[in-house]
């Protein structure tokens, strides 16, 4: 019960925090902490005459208000935003400001709000649960910074104010604005306002205008190196049609004469026709390198930045074997299993960083729920590079399965410091605050 009267009080401080730091200057909140400290001290009139310096403060505190409510005036705004950006890299974009008003306006502030649902309840105490090792006592027990933390997390990003000294009636302008993303996944972008100082310099009149848009931010990556994986062709029936449709098909290869046996539905009609003799059309199977990228997303008991690790492991390889003529299916658990097939056609690789960019831990199974899907696609693998939070014997297991498919693979284990267990041979040890340095040091 202490819990959650706690917990609804936090979502008042927060609203009460943001209102203030839109409506009142840095000036302003100067004023305010004065006007505070001359209430306190000045209680009574007899023993200070901080009453004085109270009454003052009050009086252009109360003036600047009625100012700033006289203040009219009408704007349009468009944003231009980017298809993806990336983490820990600083997203420039423009924005369009057309005045609509007939006055000329200056010393204007232009303010980004960045769309962040408050947590629930029980999203806040999951966090919590999940991430405990990360707070105090007192974050733990009162939970307010931690709070904030997951309302940071959620927004995704910080826009500092942008100053505009000079904007003309019934003129465009165009401002740069800069974007910090902190975190991967999906940016949505809410609410643009302009601040306008009143005469006095202490309170803004907030004029908002609401303009939704979004932008992918893709986990960070870093540079792999060259993968030698054994890439013997594998053969699969259908061909690459198969891949991503029902149905069996082969590459058409040329045409022919009819011979006895040949099926009645390759027969070429116009060319018969046209030769007066059957013709068949000719099929050739088709070989072709598949290889798989297993991210291991279960963390039950991971820190979260084990996981985010791992995710920008697996980008990296994204990219990496992006380059070579071959299919790459990106495997993972979610609610449920899922395999994205890239390459020859069938995906970019920017829809499978787009993927990987929203991809979520998941805290409900264990490794055993990806064996269905392996085994559905072992026999036409012919590499695998597998991305794990930990090393235990389940994880061993599903390498030993690949070792009896005849699949190559080459095994990456997020950790904090190298650990003097060894491992079997293709698999490496990345520490997680590390992973630039410890892969340039790799010779796989």
């Amino acid at each position: 019960m202490i819990k959650q009267i706690f917990f609804y009080n936090f979502q008042w401080v927060l609203r009460t925090d943001l209102w203030v730091r839109r409506h009142i200057s840095v000036t302003g909140i100067v004023v305010l902490s004065f006007l505070i400290i001359a209430a306190v001290f000045g209680i009574d009139t007899r023993q200070s005459l901080a009453y004085q310096l109270f009454s003052l403060l009050f009086s252009l505190l109360f003036i600047a208000a009625i100012l700033s409510f006289f203040q009219t005036c009408h704007f349009r705004f468009k944003r231009h935003l980017p298809r993806f950006s990336t983490v820990g890299q600083p997203l420039v974009y423009e924005v369009k400001i057309k005045n609509l008003g007939k006055k000329n306006l200056a010393h204007l502030l232009l303010h980004e709000q960045l769309y962040s649902p408050l947590p629930s309840f029980q999203a806040f105490q999951s966090y919590k649960k999940n991430y405990p090792e990360y707070f105090n006592w007192f974050d733990r027990h009162i939970g307010y910074p931690q709070w904030r933390d997951l309302v940071k997390r959620q927004q995704g990003g910080f826009i500092d104010n942008v100053a505009i000294t000079h904007l003309p009636s019934q003129k465009t302008q165009t401002v740069k604005m800069c974007l910090e993303p902190q975190r991967r996944g999906i940016i949505y972008f809410k609410h643009m306002s302009l601040l306008q100082p009143e005469p006095l310099g202490l309170i803004h009149s907030v004029h908002t205008e609401t303009l939704s848009d979004s932008v992918v931010i893709l986990p960070k990556r870093y540079p792999v190196p060259p993968l030698k994986l054994h890439q013997g062709r594998r053969f699969l029936p259908g061909g690459i049609s198969q891949v991503s449709s029902v149905g069996d098909s082969t590459e058409f290869m040329s045409l022919r004469e009819y011979k006895p046996g040949d099926p009645w539905q390759h027969i070429h009609w116009k060319s018969w026709a046209r030769q007066g003799k059957p013709i068949v059309k000719e099929f050739q199977d088709e070989f072709f390198v598949r290889a798989a990228l297993i991210l291991d997303t279960f963390a039950q008991h991971q820190p979260e930045n084990y996981f985010e690790a791992a995710v920008s492991i697996a980008s990296s390889c994204v990219e990496g074997l992006s380059h070579q003529d071959s299919l790459l299916d990106l495997m993972f658990m979610g609610t449920e299993a899922h395999c994205f097939t890239s390459g020859r056609g069938l995906g970019e690789v920017d829809d499978m960083l787009e993927l990987l960019a929203c991809v979520q831990a998941n805290f409900d199974k264990n490794i055993d729920s990806l064996y269905p899907l392996l085994t559905q696609y072992a026999e036409h693998l012919s590499a695998c590079v597998c991305v794990f939070l930990t090393w235990d014997p389940a994880r061993e297991k599903l390498l030993k399965y690949l070792d009896k498919a005849r699949i190559s693979y080459r095994c990456f284990i997020i950790c904090a410091e190298f650990p003097e267990q060894k491992l079997p041979a293709h698999c490496y040890y990345l520490r997680h605050h590390a992973l630039a340095e410890d892969l340039t040091a790799l010779d796989i």
